[in-house]
């Protein structure tokens, strides 16, 4: 009875200082977006309509980076405002163990997490693929059908590489290709621009140059204008990023199922897939280590720059995570579960002491 009672007191702690800090934070990532795009919405006369509908479109991005350090906020600083006024310490000498006033932390944190991860799962993917579309509605213009790098094999062991990608618009079985390569067993050919039919199933280079493995030459130009290479994959459907289709696409990335995505891609699918149920553990994490932190923590100041330092810690190991997952350094879900590792190990130490 006591516990529960303690619980309920300390969530009508937390909950209003959570909401102050949503509040806070909501009100200076939207002053951002307007500080970033003001010059945008002048230029282009942008009315209202679509500057609200831009705003609705970044507001599960707004709840990815908020909802972690406003549930920090509200831990640390409401312990810290029960311990200034030493009813920590009225509640430690009736008997009351620390690990009882984790409960009602952990419970939050539980909810809060399940609220991130339907928000990186479901509102977040469909909102920024939205939001491309309300931004190039902004500026007037069509939204690019350019894909980046693009590594590909054909069933006789050549390699064939492409800077960017671009589907054809009139004509969706052909891509428009840049920064050609294609690695054959004789040699190695390069192009400026080239063109992916995929009813003729080739690959057209423009303006070759040619350099064989035999030859101790650089490249040279060959002097037919179009060189042709039999390429059987077809052209892929879905040019979205991986951050904007459903984690079911995700996954089907991440496997290669339709056998039409690069090493790269792959890649990057793993770490996004994996991001998308590490990321809502942020908050689980925030309140483990909050809430340990928070009570030793001896005044509300103490709790605000606990808080801080909280966020700066695990801001920099997503960072070094994310750095390390765009240079290939470490497999994708470790590159993914970097800060959540680190602070699993911190919030069991943490907890240890208060046992």
């Amino acid at each position: 009875m006591v516990a529960r009672r303690l619980g309920w007191y300390l969530l009508r702690e937390f909950l209003p200082l959570f909401l102050v800090g949503v509040a806070i934070m909501l009100v200076l990532l939207t002053l951002n977006l307007f500080a970033v795009y003001l010059a945008i919405f002048i230029n282009n006369r942008a009315s209202l309509s679509l500057i609200f509908q831009l705003l609705l479109d970044q507001f599960p991005q707004f709840l990815s980076l908020l909802l972690a350090p406003s549930l920090a906020f509200c831990i640390l600083v409401g312990l810290g405002r029960v311990a200034r006024d030493s009813e920590l310490k009225a509640i430690f000498a009736s008997g009351v163990r620390p690990v009882v006033l984790l409960l009602p932390i952990l419970a939050i944190g539980v909810l809060v997490t399940a609220l991130s991860w339907i928000n990186e799962n479901i509102w977040r993917p469909t909102a920024d693929a939205h939001y491309l579309k309300t931004y190039y509605a902004i500026i007037h213009t069509e939204p690019p059908r350019t894909q980046g790098l693009k590594s590909y094999a054909n069933g006789a062991g050549d390699l064939f590489h492409a800077g960017s990608l671009a589907p054809r618009a009139q004509e969706p079985n052909q891509a428009d290709l840049s920064g050609v390569m294609v690695v054959t067993n004789a040699g190695i050919y390069t192009a400026t621009k080239g063109l992916w039919d995929g009813n003729a199933k080739t690959w057209e280079l423009y303006n070759v140059f040619y350099k064989p493995y035999s030859s101790q030459d650089g490249f040279q130009e060959i002097p037919e204008t179009i060189h042709v290479f039999a390429f059987t994959p077809p052209i892929e459907p879905d040019s979205r990023p991986s951050d904007q289709v459903s984690t079911a696409e995700l996954q089907s990335r991440a496997k290669n199922d339709s056998k039409s995505f690069s090493s790269v891609e792959i890649y990057d699918a793993n770490f996004k897939l994996q991001r998308r149920f590490a990321d809502p553990l942020a908050a689980l994490m925030m309140a483990l280590v909050g809430g340990a932190l928070g009570l030793t923590v001896s005044n509300r100041a103490w709790g605000f720059a606990a808080t801080i330092g909280l966020m700066a810690a695990y801001w920099s190991l997503w960072q070094i995570g994310f750095n390390l997952a765009a240079t290939q350094a470490i497999p994708a879900d470790i590159a993914a579960w970097l800060a959540n590792a680190v602070f699993a190990v911190g919030a069991m130490v943490g907890l240890r002491r208060l046992l």
